[in-house]
């Protein structure tokens, strides 16, 4: 379907806020990173980043951030 040269991408990772992209970058390029030093990094309280896992898992229809980020990485 479409022009061979084109690769599809996922609509999933559109439907994110340019934060929630944010907290899923670094995710995926700083997995060593604890939580805190996570939110730290991202400018936001732990709190702040808490909220946003879950928002990122509800968008991607799963229980969990963790889950998400396997997602994203596939795709």
């Amino acid at each position: 379907n479409g022009h061979p040269d084109l690769l599809p991408i996922s609509r999933i990772l559109f439907d994110l806020s340019p934060k929630q992209q944010e907290v899923l970058q670094v995710q995926i390029e700083n997995p060593n990173l604890s939580f805190d030093q996570q939110a730290q990094l991202l400018g936001v309280s732990r709190r702040m980043l808490e909220k946003r896992h879950k928002q990122i898992a509800e968008r991607f229809g799963v229980s969990s951030f963790t889950s998400a980020v396997t997602i994203a990485v596939k795709q």
